[in-house]
């Protein structure tokens, strides 16, 4: 049998680039700007020589790759992660530098991603290029600070180079991070033997045994270290007891490596590129072979969640996703997810309970804060609804729903002037977004406060907003202004050509106002 040889090849082609990725040609996709120059080609192998599984494995999360790729709307984050994927299913089966090329990819789309830089140091690491992986352990550190891991791996790092200075601070620093499990002590055991520091090198292993009984490799250097303080007798019984397991920080990422190799993981790919299809019902098949293969998952369940609900069977959804949080109580998205769900079905007091804990568990996640403060709007507690709009803008100020949902609750609380503060400081933000200018044009044309009421930049708003998109509710506001402004003819003739379908009655009514002339513009003091 003649062997097939798997490649992936990106050309590059004007500013952008265009995949042809494994052995099949891509054509060039509208929005591709954004694609990085000098990708880089992911190394050929020999696909017949793996296990079926595991090719099978490999060509899913291929095509997932190309998927993503292709279509216009991928950001660069989602290509990254794409490519991401894709090196961490080589890297579980031991294809190391096809790994590192997909890695080195995945961080020209999107430098700023933690888990490429750490996985890439920790390839690195394991085959000796220690320069390359001190490196990435230290653009690593740059997008995530805190990692204990990445200080105790380049501690590791400048232990075996004999830079003893670095590596102390480095197993200092993990330590004083306060996940203590023995890794960082062992580090700084280490560096005092070097020194010859016996007690100290004593004290520090001995700890390091305490936090991890069972890393019988530390027997070891613990031996030497008392066989320097002259004490031969636990020399000799530590020697004895050495072994061959270690001790590492806590290491999700790499952790993670394994999982990739269950059956889980190939219906999980084929289950997400049947939901981005609109296949539902494939994407519910595919996600229930994944809770086969791997009960215990909490990810499949959500998954399966997810596609259940697109199909209407919510009662179904909302058993997977208590199932999902039985097994992963921290689990933000199963609680989002579930949150989300009982809102649509009014249960407010229950979804407010999950998205609350879901936005303590991911508090950066404007997605989830949204969505707790549409449930606190909709349960009828302003306030606190106010509050996360106020934080998801300041999260992310581009957000135009968080400028509208708390613009939409001072209205609702009759505060007219700080709505039009809002919409304002919204629209010099977002000068493009059309539902704010929408917003602040009836605000101005409309309000029951008098004072609020602007009709000349009413009328520039709503034009705008007509000229952009000429529908029967931009027609309405645009004639709102018109009117507030003194154009009653001219706000009479535009709704009357742009009635609708089925115009209700405070249409016909304003219509009636305009149609008699001055004064038509909009009653003071009522909404």
């Amino acid at each position: 049998m003649i062997a097939t040889r798997v490649f992936i090849l990106l050309t590059c082609l004007g500013l952008g680039s265009v995949a042809a990725l494994v052995g099949q040609s891509a054509a060039p996709t509208a929005g591709s700007d954004d694609r990085p120059p000098n990708l880089l080609m992911v190394p050929s192998f020999d696909i017949d020589a793996l296990e079926d599984e595991v090719a099978e494995q490999i060509r899913v999360q291929r095509v997932d790759l190309q998927s993503t790729l292709r279509r216009a709307d991928s950001s660069r984050a989602a290509k990254g992660a794409a490519f991401g994927e894709m090196g961490r299913v080589f890297h579980a089966y031991g294809l190391r530098r096809q790994a590192e090329v997909c890695y080195r990819n995945a961080l020209l789309f999107h430098t700023e991603d933690f888990r490429w830089h750490y996985l890439l140091a920790f390839l690195r690491q394991r085959e000796g290029n220690l320069e390359g992986a001190e490196a990435s352990y230290r653009d690593s550190l740059e997008h995530l600070p805190e990692s204990v891991s990445a200080r105790v791996h380049l501690g590791e790092i400048y232990l075996e180079q004999s830079r003893l200075e670095d590596a102390e601070r480095m197993f200092s620093e993990a330590r004083d991070l306060g996940l203590q499990n023995g890794a960082a002590e062992a580090g700084l055991g280490q560096v005092a033997l070097s020194r010859k520091d016996y007690q100290r090198a004593v004290d520090e292993l001995s700890r390091a045994l305490e936090l991890a009984p069972l890393a019988r490799r530390l027997h070891y250097p613990l031996g030497l270290a008392y066989r320097g303080l002259g004490n031969d007798e636990k020399a000799r019984w530590h020697l004895a007891r050495r072994g061959d397991v270690g001790v590492r920080p806590p290491d999700p990422l790499i952790d993670d490596l394994e999982s990739l190799k269950s059956g889980e993981r190939v219906h999980l790919q084929r289950g997400r590129q049947a939901f981005r299809a609109g296949d539902y019902g494939a994407a519910v098949e595919s996600y229930e072979k994944a809770v086969a293969a791997q009960p215990e998952s909490a990810r499949a369940r959500v998954n399966l969640a997810a596609a259940l609900s697109a199909l209407g069977r919510t009662d179904e959804a909302e058993e997977e996703l208590e199932a999902a949080l039985l097994i992963s109580p921290n689990n933000p998205t199963a609680r989002f997810n579930l949150g989300t769900l009982l809102a649509s079905r009014k249960a407010y007091a229950l979804a407010l309970e999950h998205l609350d804990k879901a936005a303590r568990l991911a508090p950066k996640d404007v997605g989830i804060r949204l969505e707790l403060a549409r449930a606190l709007e909709s349960s009828g507690r302003q306030g606190e609804a106010l509050t996360e709009y106020q934080k998801c803008r300041q999260l992310d100020p581009v957000q135009e729903s968080a400028w509208l949902g708390e613009a939409r609750v001072l209205t609702a609380r009759d505060d007219w002037p700080a709505a039009r503060q809002v919409l304002a400081e919204a629209h010099r933000t977002l000068p493009e977004a059309g539902l704010i200018a929408h917003a602040l044009a009836r605000l101005l044309a409309g309000a029951p406060d008098e004072a609020v009421r602007n009709g000349a930049v009413a009328v520039d708003l709503a034009k705008r907003v007509w000229d952009a998109l000429p529908d029967p509710e931009h027609a309405a506001t645009l004639a709102l202004a018109l009117a507030e402004s003194g154009q009653c003819q001219e706000a009479a003739k535009l709704l009357a050509q742009n009635l609708g379908d089925s115009p209700t009655p405070e249409t016909h009514a304003a219509l009636a106002r305009y149609a008699a002339g001055p004064p038509c513009r909009p009653p003071v003091g009522s909404p």
